[in-house]
């Protein structure tokens, strides 16, 4: 009696559970268009999938969608399709947004994680605003797609560092808030987000690179043709468009699988390095199925291999002017050409403030092969915060060029806190 009793109670558990997810996509401007095309392509697999839309929390925006430069209004695609329609991912995406570009912060995405309704009202003045609502017995994925820096990502204009992500992990852990917790991230450095990240959380992170580099974007001017209308962006984040297409050709993929593949196949044309992070050997072997539930679509083998156009992120603005200068008719080319001279112009300041920098702290020959060389050991939280005086004081943003995070690693060693620099010397 007493086993037939522990066994219905099991059983109970087991039907019990939910999946939840939370979606994080806070970007709102063109040259982020993959951003949300991919984020809208993981929002309807999972709705596919089964999970419930009440489960599902989307930090979004319309704007990208319904933008005057889209040549498709209302639509979004992550993969070019030149002479044929493509495959929308914007309807039955955006109807569901429950966070707009006006309430795109890190606190509210925090928040959010911590299920805390109470704080959410307070910062959104939403009478009932949507948060994490689930239980010790549930599975939950997150996934997150913007910029990245050392130790930090971008939320509209805000900024999450690795230290708020690690505690607000932790407090869900604490509280009981799931059962395992698949943790999905595209952004520039994104593993310095999890260096941290202890083991025992029941979490597997998946990050679209290592702490060392930046990610890049696909689908990227020439291959951005739509139905013989090009959209100067680029459609799709290279590593997010690899995952859901392997996502996509089956829930029986284990988390190990979705990793392997990845890392093997964004390494093809890019530096990024794929990482995970966590409870690795523990979870590795969970399924897709246990945070998705059970894709339907079945089309990962019949892809063919993706050719398309990479772009590091941190020169994709760069890119995308000189591609709309080499299309510009006559009418326009003037001022595509000025505005293609300012993005290279702003590329060559920023480089020129890092040497000034590096000057400033070291000899000349030594600032010199700093920004050439990548340095292997660093204060992660001198760099961090060397990066963020360079937004704040020369106007800089992310992401950072690989260049850039050279010079700050190599001036930032080990053990060592951030350094004097008088900013007004250095700034142009």
């Amino acid at each position: 009696m007493k086993y037939a009793l522990f066994f219905a109670l099991a059983l109970l558990a087991v039907a019990s559970a939910e999946r939840h997810a939370i979606i994080i996509a806070p970007r709102a401007n063109w040259p982020d268009y993959g951003v949300q095309s991919e984020s809208c392509r993981m929002y309807k697999d999972l709705v596919a999938g089964g999970v419930k839309p009440e489960n599902i929390v989307l930090m979004s925006t319309e704007k990208v969608s319904t933008h005057k430069q889209n040549p498709f209004p209302g639509e979004l695609f992550t993969d070019d399709s030149p002479s044929a329609p493509g495959k929308d991912y914007s309807h039955g995406c955006v109807e569901y947004i429950d966070y707009d570009e006006t309430l795109m912060t890190g606190e509210i995405m925090l928040a959010i994680m911590r299920g805390d309704v109470e704080e959410l009202k307070k910062l959104t003045g939403k009478e009932n605003p949507k948060a994490l609502q689930s239980t010790a017995d549930d599975d939950i994925m997150l996934y997150f797609t913007s910029h990245g820096g050392p130790g930090s990502i971008l939320v509209g204009n805000t900024y999450v560092h690795d230290k708020e992500l690690m505690e607000t992990i932790q407090y869900m852990h604490d509280h009981k808030m799931y059962k395992n917790f698949l943790f999905l991230m595209e952004a520039c450095y994104s593993g310095s987000m999890f260096l941290e990240l202890p083991e025992g959380l029941n979490v597997y992170a998946i990050t679209a690179a290592d702490n060392h580099h930046s990610s890049y974007e696909s689908h990227c001017p020439p291959n951005d043709v739509i139905d013989g209308k090009s959209l100067d962006t680029c459609l799709s984040c290279y590593w997010d468009n690899a995952m859901e297409w392997f996502m996509e050709g089956g829930a029986d993929h284990t988390l190990d699988e979705l990793f392997e593949h990845t890392h093997d196949v964004v390494q093809d044309h890019s530096t990024q390095n794929v990482s995970h992070f966590g409870d690795i050997e523990e979870m590795g072997k969970l399924t897709l199925r246990q945070f998705m539930g059970d894709l339907p679509a079945k089309r990962f083998r019949s892809i063919a291999k993706d050719n398309s156009e990479k772009i590091a992120k941190s020169d994709v603005p760069k890119h995308l002017a000189m591609w709309r200068a080499i299309r510009a008719d006559k009418s326009e080319s003037a001022a595509a050409m000025k505005a293609y001279q300012e993005e290279v112009y702003k590329k060559a300041k920023e480089e020129v403030e890092v040497m000034r920098l590096g000057r400033a702290l070291m000899n000349e020959k030594a600032a010199d092969k700093a920004f050439k060389t990548a340095a292997e050991t660093y204060s992660v939280d001198c760099v961090r915060d060397l990066s963020m005086s360079l937004v704040k004081e020369c106007g800089h943003s992310l992401p950072f060029s690989e260049s850039t995070m050279n010079m700050l690693r190599n001036i930032c060693l080990p053990g060592l806190s951030v350094p004097n620099a008088n900013f007004n010397e250095i700034c142009m």
